[in-house]
């Protein structure tokens, strides 16, 4: 599931290893949703949103994509995890092929 956080104000945090998105409603009590990092794909945030250090550490540990974007919703940053993926480990075993005996030129 991606999550788009674009609500002026909203707040993206962890509570009880899951991450709680608050939205703030103007003269009453913020809106709270909890969400489990397992359901959670990407997170999309504009520039009004905040979110802390924790939230992008669980992110990471569950490879959740976080990118943050402008006003207008193009692209500025993004965080993903910086783990050894499927397809860096068969060019590496290409790469380390091709310089084998048995490579053919």
């Amino acid at each position: 599931m991606q999550i788009f956080l674009n609500t002026y104000g909203i707040y993206l945090h962890i509570k009880d290893d899951m991450f709680e998105i608050r939205v703030p409603i103007k003269d009453s009590e913020p809106i709270k949703k909890h969400i489990a990092a397992h359901k959670v794909t990407s997170f999309v945030m504009t520039t009004s949103a905040a979110l802390n250090t924790d939230t992008i550490q669980l992110a990471l540990k569950n490879n959740i994509d976080s990118i943050f974007t402008h006003a207008n919703g193009h692209p500025m940053d993004r965080v993903w995890h910086s783990k050894l993926g499927s397809t860096t480990r068969i060019r590496k075993r290409q790469l380390e092929a091709s310089l084998n005996k048995w490579a053919f030129n």
